[in-house]
């Protein structure tokens, strides 16, 4: 009976099954040489002429069943059903081992800890699939750009960290250096400084950005450049144009009430309702058709 399964049990169902999908997606990709076709379905369509019909099927019930536990929040399944769903797995991973044998599966403790987060990033987009519902919404939808926006940013978090620490480290040497009083400013901004040179020059070294001269991640202060670059280059900048506008067009529209000109700050709302929507249509779908 399911009614009697604790939440605990959900959850590591949910996990189980999630890794286990993820196994033989990732043994499907190795078949496909790797391509950038992602999601069970889709790659089994990929392979279809070199599948037999019972695998195509046994494929399609795992992807079912993995979109399922990813996308419901009611998830659950009988002592029989996951047992199904396991044996399922394993056989599917067998059967595929024998057909293509020439590829070794991928077992060792680096692979483990790829499907460990791919669980909390399935997890993740079901509940990012959730909060995109609102862009349909006329101004709840501003929850969800508003998101976008703070997410996009935030992957970058760490160069505008050390960026930051740069310019306020600079900021509290001048202070110090001018004022008798506040000398000790000046170690705690050579303290700030050094760290983020070390850290910027590390970074600088370990994913160097394509093009830019090394020498410039090893001069103190001028490897912010370095900083910059990284985060004008990784920024997605469609989903951080499209929120920014979004939520200026909100501002604007409120800006506007209030002076009274009601003709422009409707047109900015419904330009906000439009954002909204877009940015849910592109980046709320769901990673598996």
């Amino acid at each position: 009976m399911t009614d009697n399964i604790s939440g605990e049990q959900r959850a590591a169902m949910i996990g189980e099954v999630i890794i286990s999908a993820r196994q033989v997606e990732s043994r499907l990709h190795e078949l496909c040489g790797n391509t950038e076709v992602t999601g069970i379905h889709a790659l089994t369509e990929l392979l279809s002429g070199r599948l037999p019909e019972e695998i195509k099927r046994q494929l399609h019930f795992i992807a079912a069943v993995r979109n399922s536990a990813a996308h419901e929040a009611d998830f659950i399944q009988s002592a029989e059903d996951f047992q199904r769903f396991r044996q399922c797995c394993q056989n599917t991973l067998e059967t595929l081992q024998r057909l293509f044998p020439e590829t070794p599966q991928v077992q060792d403790n680096a692979a483990g800890n790829m499907l460990d987060v791919a669980v909390e990033r399935e997890l993740f987009a079901a509940l990012t699939g959730k909060v995109a519902k609102l862009g349909y919404i006329p101004l709840a939808g501003n929850i969800y750009l508003l998101y976008i926006l703070l997410y996009t940013v935030f992957q970058q978090g760490f160069m505008l960290l050390l960026a930051g620490l740069y310019c306020c480290s600079a900021v509290l040497g001048i202070k110090g250096w001018q004022s008798s009083a506040d000398r000790g400013l000046l170690y705690v901004a050579a303290g700030a400084m050094l760290f983020a040179y070390i850290a910027t020059t590390f970074l600088s070294f370990y994913a160097p950005v394509k093009k830019l001269p090394k020498v410039i991640g090893i001069l103190p202060g001028v490897n912010i450049i370095y900083l910059l670059i990284r985060f004008l280059r990784d920024l997605k900048w469609g989903r951080f144009l499209t929120s920014l506008l979004g939520l200026a067009a909100l501002t604007g529209s409120i800006v506007l009430f209030c002076r009274n000109t009601y003709n422009y700050a409707v047109a900015l709302l419904i330009l906000n309702f439009i954002t909204g929507i877009i940015a849910a249509i592109i980046w709320g779908r769901k990673s598996e058709k």
